[in-house]
């Protein structure tokens, strides 16, 4: 099976990033009433936030060589966000409706797992990690 290349496991973390963003952008009423105690604000915020997630590493995946460091804090951030919610969810029990807890549950897996390809591909990279270290 092939491998993702690092490039493309960037971009899917941004079109995925921008996906979230248009949602929250667009639905954060419905959004927040479907989480529980949730301000649409708050959501709106996490979108705007997501645009600009979204273009940084669209930038670092368009470079002629992919800064390795780079990469390193992206993913760093990625499994940040899903310890994140899992904190966020054993910490605050009670404050999100069961719909709330599995969108939070679902997007916490997906950006694990964009971070993990993330993760791999920079590791197979070894050209890239060699001439950059």
């Amino acid at each position: 099976m092939k491998s993702i290349s690092l490039k493309t496991a960037l971009r899917a973390n941004g079109v995925f990033s921008v996906m979230c963003a248009v949602d929250l952008l667009l639905f954060s009423t419905s959004i927040a009433q479907a989480m529980g105690a949730v301000a649409p604000w708050i959501l709106q915020g996490l979108g705007v936030a997501l645009i600009l997630w979204a273009v940084s590493l669209v930038w670092v995946s368009s470079r002629p060589v992919i800064n390795p460091t780079l990469v390193k804090a992206i993913v760093i951030a990625d499994l940040g966000w899903a310890l994140g919610t899992a904190v966020l969810l054993i910490e605050l029990p009670g404050v999100f409706s069961a719909l709330g807890n599995i969108m939070l549950v679902g997007v916490a897996l997906v950006v694990l797992v964009l971070g993990l390809l993330q993760a791999k591909a920079l590791a197979a990279d070894t050209h890239l990690v060699s001439a950059n270290s």
